[in-house]
């Protein structure tokens, strides 16, 4: 049975029962329980919205069972809306009031909400009668994305939605004393851990682009700016903030901000002719070390360029090195990801258990249509792409991550 014809089959099937019979609503509510009914709802077939039977009414219930088994057994081929199909829906449903703003200055803006993909389906924007006098956002549901052709730091770090402004944590600060074998009959040693909580506050992420009045009713071209300008340019700050933050005024306190700088320890002065694949070793052993192995690396950052030429390193007869902890490819060290992202400057590298970083997304990525400033004389609308994050790293985990330079790591290896 295809899409269609199950979407025509389940709004015909839930017609006819409300027609004969009230008792059998409720069973097939129960038989279609779990499932998107209203995604199955459209296109319904002439010939099968003619009145039948109540016996009729009963075979079909009997062949609804069977499809739904066929739905719950993974066969339903419904996918995810994209970023770029949810914003498409929403131009289409708000397509007059676009119109409306190139016929009428005083327009008030329009919104549009953009939700993380997740196992459901996105409902169209419906402008409320009154213009609202305040912004409207909705609560991330779901597990933030990547975007499209970035390589995007959020594809390790720990994400989740929230509805809090501010996001308590506690931190265990100290400890006086320890468990220890004792003998019987002895007093049990008493130890005590002190706790303190610390806030993180979100901060806003946001940027602009302006097309011409005259672009606002083409829903492609509105399609394509908001999500190759404010939904990219957003994302890219947003790795910025996250990578290179210094934590002042509105921007987030980053990794690199408060990652632990190499320490060689027990390899210092112990690795002939040292190059950066060593560096990536012993920076994971450096974490494993300082945590007692409570932390392990899922990835080091590095810019293109270190990428690049670690790959073309060559030994005294000119052959390619590859070490034999090293994948084929190279993308791969001491089984770590080597990620490469321009947001890390040429020489550095940042190794860690990205799950530490704990990012916490406020309110999800929305889209403001409206004028500004000069706007009205120039016919010109301004699109405004924004999200508020949170981003916040434990006193204790921050020995999850490892920043600095390769030369650094390097002499501090390197024999004597």
């Amino acid at each position: 049975m295809t899409e269609q014809e199950k979407q025509a089959f389940a709004d015909s099937l839930i017609q006819k029962i409300s027609d004969q019979t009230d008792s059998k609503v409720e069973d097939v509510k129960k038989t279609l329980d779990g499932l998107d009914i209203e995604a199955l709802k459209t296109l319904a077939s002439k010939e099968l919205a003619e009145k039948q039977s109540l016996e009729d009414v009963k075979q079909l219930v009997s062949d609804l069972n069977e499809t739904v088994n066929e739905l719950k057994d993974g066969n339903n081929t419904n996918t995810v809306k994209s970023f770029r199909q949810q914003i498409r829906e929403q131009l289409e449903a708000q397509k007059e009031a676009l119109a409306g703003m190139k016929q009428s200055k005083s327009a008030k803006d329009v919104v549009l909400t953009i939700k993380a993909p997740a196992t459901q389906t996105t409902g169209n924007v419906t402008l409320p009668v009154a213009t609202p006098s305040a912004y409207t956002y909705q609560q991330m549901d779901g597990v933030i994305p990547a975007p499209d052709l970035i390589p995007f730091v959020q594809n390790w770090t720990d994400n989740a939605p929230t509805g809090q402004v501010s996001l308590a944590y506690v931190d265990e600060v100290g400890q006086e004393g320890d468990a220890a074998f004792i003998g019987e009959g002895i007093v049990k040693p008493l130890f005590d851990i002190d706790y303190e909580i610390r806030y993180s506050q979100a901060k806003k992420v946001a940027g602009k682009v302006k097309v011409s009045e005259e672009a606002l009713t083409d829903i492609p071209f509105m399609e394509a700016e908001i999500d190759r300008k404010l939904r990219q340019r957003h994302a890219l700050a947003l790795q910025d903030g996250i990578l290179n933050g210094d934590g002042s005024g509105a921007n987030l306190t980053g990794i690199t901000e408060v990652a632990a700088a190499f320490a060689a320890g027990g390899l210092a002065l112990a690795i002939d002719n040292a190059q950066n694949y060593d560096v990536i070793v012993a920076a994971y052993n450096q974490i494993l070390i300082t945590s007692d192995s409570n932390y392990i690396p899922n990835a080091v950052f590095v810019n293109p360029t270190d990428a690049t030429l670690m790959k073309l390193t060559k030994d005294a007869d000119g052959s390619y090195i590859l070490p034999p902890f090293t994948s084929d490819s190279g993308d791969v060290i001491n089984n770590v990801r080597v990620v490469q992202n321009t947001k890390i400057p040429v020489g550095y590298f940042l190794m860690g258990d990205f799950t530490k970083a704990h990012v916490r997304t406020y309110q999800e990525f929305s889209v403001r249509i409206g004028y500004t400033g000069d706007d009205f004389e120039k016919n010109l609308v301004t699109l405004l792409g924004e999200s508020r994050e949170h981003l916040w790293i434990s006193e204790n985990e921050k020995i999850a991550f490892v920043y600095d330079q390769f030369s650094v790591a390097k002499t501090a290896l390197e024999t004597v």
